[in-house]
């Protein structure tokens, strides 16, 4: 079956269970209550009290690799900086800036070139590791003049309260970096994985992983 009809399946299964879900938000705080239960505390404030918790997280979290530039935190708040397209026409008339070499990186090339003001791709070398295609259909792209390819590296963002001005790039070999004008930058450098807030619940830890039980699963602290 697909993943929708699994998803389907399993709520099913659920249902009479009654169970109440809270969507996009992170357990951020768990602490012990005088009775022996749990209060978790999610990062939009919700609070769940509950006699036995249950960490489903696998290895963590996926989050973006970021990319090591200086007043990040104020153009990611803004929206100048997005590490995932999740409404295409907002983009639309824009200046964008893609830095990336593989499948996400050339996807969106290919995908938004036909809304963007402008659509300037850049990596640090001119070998990408896309599906073939879509390396081609960008390549092609580049020598009709849609698209602009930039062989560097991210150096440093300019602008002012979020609002994205340049993105400043360096080639190799070069000396001062090239500013790109741009209004929104989409680094895609894949994801890695984070136990996040997990790793300050007070549990011992084993590089990063939490060490159980086998028999019952429970880990160092008793109903976790």
């Amino acid at each position: 079956c697909t993943g929708q009809e699994l998803t389907d399946r399993l709520m099913e299964q659920i249902a009479p269970f009654e169970p109440v879900f809270h969507y996009g938000q992170m357990a951020e705080a768990l602490e012990k209550r005088e009775d022996g239960s749990w209060l978790l505390t999610t990062n939009e404030g919700t609070h769940i009290t509950a006699p036995v918790v249950v960490i489903a997280a696998g290895g963590g979290s996926f989050v973006p690799k970021r990319p090591p530039l200086t007043d990040l935190d104020a153009f990611e708040a803004s929206g100048a900086v997005q590490y995932a397209v999740r409404q295409r026409d907002k983009l639309a008339g824009k200046r964008l800036v893609i830095a990336g070499g593989g499948d996400s990186a050339l996807d969106w090339t290919v995908n938004l070139v036909d809304i963007a003001e402008s659509v300037t791709l850049v990596h640090r070398r001119d070998d990408f590791r896309a599906a073939p295609d879509t390396v081609a259909k960008m390549r092609a792209l580049v020598d009709a003049g849609r698209v602009t390819l930039h062989i560097g590296q991210l150096k440093g963002l300019e602008g002012n309260d979020g609002v994205l001005q340049n993105v400043l790039v360096q080639q190799a070999g070069g000396d001062a970096p090239d500013a790109l004008a741009a209004d929104v930058l989409l680094p895609f450098y894949g994801l890695t994985m984070k136990l996040g807030p997990i790793a300050d619940f007070g549990l011992n830890l084993e590089e990063n992983l939490i060490p159980v039980d086998t028999e019952r699963f429970e880990t160092s602290e008793p109903s976790i």
